[in-house]
């Protein structure tokens, strides 16, 4: 009680000095202050992060690598990320064969300290024997594929994950060439009833490659409760720097016009 009695913080439009002049309001939604968006006034208090709490190193140090994706499922932790058939490679010596190359890894575990690379039996290949591949040759979408465990209502148990991978051809010969051979880039959404034994929903993106420059980062999707649609956030170029930009969509299909999140700072690459 001494800590709420030395502390007095006002909603924004309820307090002198409000950072803005119109009341925003939350409902009965929990709302955590990160910033000073919902704060008119702060008395004898400050905000603060928290400090980092010690805990067991990870064991084994691996699996780790690229573009990694934890999921907190009932009973466990589910692990996503990617690896490459050709340890070390990279897109300077070959941007087509650089990408054939990339599978999407799995592990789990039980707290989030310790972790199993399973062998799934789904693919095989002699880079990974422990044989924890997930997903394996599906062009540009290994790159970054990012999974979610779908919490819409009533969502089908066959379609309870969810993920959305890809990338968008840059404006460049060798990519054009390979745009001309294999078809247009993009988002391709894939669904799972178990987060390991993955089906592609479509074979054409539902997110067109125009919307982004390019892709090239975690593009995350999820079911925003009060919103009460699929929520998407992905790499654009905005005004030349790396920006993000949203869509939302009622089926995880069909996605509306994107829009720009103004979150750079000036001359700052997100």
């Amino acid at each position: 009680m001494k800590a709420f009695a030395s502390c007095l913080v006002v909603i924004a439009g309820l307090g002198g000095h409000a950072w803005s002049s119109e009341v925003i309001d939350i409902g009965s939604r929990r709302e955590l202050f990160v910033d000073r968006l919902l704060v008119g006034e702060l008395k004898g208090t400050t905000l603060r992060l928290h400090s980092p709490q010690p805990a067991p190193p990870v064991s084994p140090p691996r699996p780790n690598g690229h573009y990694a994706t934890v999921l907190r499922a009932p009973d466990r932790f589910q692990f996503y990320y990617r690896g490459d058939k050709v340890p070390g490679a990279h897109w300077r010596n070959g941007w087509e064969a650089y990408h054939e190359g990339e599978v999407t890894l799995y592990a789990e575990s039980p707290d989030g300290i310790r972790w199993t690379e399973p062998k799934l039996g789904l693919f095989e290949h002699p880079t990974f024997p422990k044989g924890n591949i997930v997903l394996m040759d599906e062009f540009l979408v290994n790159h970054n594929f990012t999974p979610f465990i779908d919490t819409k209502p009533g969502v089908p148990e066959a379609e309870r994950y969810k993920a959305l991978g890809g990338l968008a051809y840059q404006p460049h010969p060798e990519h054009l060439a390979v745009r001309e051979r294999r078809g247009p880039g993009g988002l391709k959404a894939y669904v799972s009833p178990d987060g390991i034994h993955w089906t592609k929903w479509r074979e054409e993106p539902v997110i067109p490659e125009e919307w982004g420059k390019y892709f090239d980062s975690q593009n995350y999707a999820f079911w925003s409760e009060s919103e009460q649609a699929y929520v998407c956030y992905f790499r654009r170029f905005i005004g030349g720097l790396r920006g993000i930009a949203r869509t939302t969509s009622q089926d995880f299909i069909h996605w509306m016009p994107y829009v720009e999140m103004q979150a750079n700072l000036p001359g700052e690459h997100l």
